[in-house]
C-alpha cells in the first residue's frame, strides 16, 4: 500500500499555518483585526496573485512556508528587543514582500516551462527562490536605509 500526498492538501495546511501564526502573533485586544491583517494580508496577497497566475500548489506551499517563517522570525526579533528603533523593522518586513512575490513568481514560471513532475522539487525550489527574493530586498535595506550590523 502506498500513500500519496496531495500537493493541494499540503498547500492548504501550510497556508492555514500562516493564518494561525498571524493569529497567535497579533495582540488580543481591540487592535486584533488590524494587526492580524497587517501580519497576514501581505502573505495572502502573494498567495492570491500566485493562485491567479495558475501556479502549482507546491509553488504556493513553498512561498507560504517561507513567508510564515519570515513572519515568525520578525516576531521573535521584535519580542526579543526593547529598543524603540527596532519597531522600524516591521516596515522592512512589509517592504520585503515584493521580493518574495518576485522570487516565487519567477520560479513558478520556470517550473511551468520546464514541467517538473515532482511536487517536492517544485516546493523546495519555490521556498528557496522566495527566500532569495526576500534576502535581496533585506540586503538592499541593510545597505541603504537601515543599519543591520555590517557594512556593504
Amino acid at each position: 500500500m502506498t500513500f500519496k500526498i496531495n500537493e493541494h492538501s499540503v498547500a492548504r495546511i501550510i497556508v492555514l499555518l500562516g493564518i494561525i501564526t498571524a493569529i497567535v502573533i497579533a495582540p488580543k485586544n481591540h487592535f486584533f483585526l488590524p494587526n492580524f491583517l497587517y501580519y497576514w494580508l501581505p502573505q495572502g496577497v502573494i498567495i492570491g496573485l500566485l493562485f491567479l497566475a495558475k501556479m502549482r500548489a507546491s509553488v504556493i506551499t513553498g512561498c507560504s512556508l517561507t513567508m510564515t517563517t519570515f513572519l515568525i522570525s520578525y516576531a521573535i526579533l521584535m519580542s526579543s528587543t526593547s529598543e524603540p528603533s527596532a519597531a522600524m523593522a516591521w516596515i522592512v518586513y512589509l517592504f520585503s514582500i515584493p521580493g518574495a512575490l518576485i522570487g516565487a513568481f519567477i520560479f513558478g514560471m520556470t517550473a511551468k516551462k520546464l514541467q517538473y513532475n515532482s511536487s517536492i522539487v517544485v516546493g523546495i525550489g519555490s521556498l528557496i527562490s522566495t527566500l532569495i527574493g526576500v534576502g535581496i530586498i533585506q540586503l538592499a535595506f541593510c545597505c541603504t536605509v537601515m543599519y543591520c550590523g555590517f557594512k556593504c
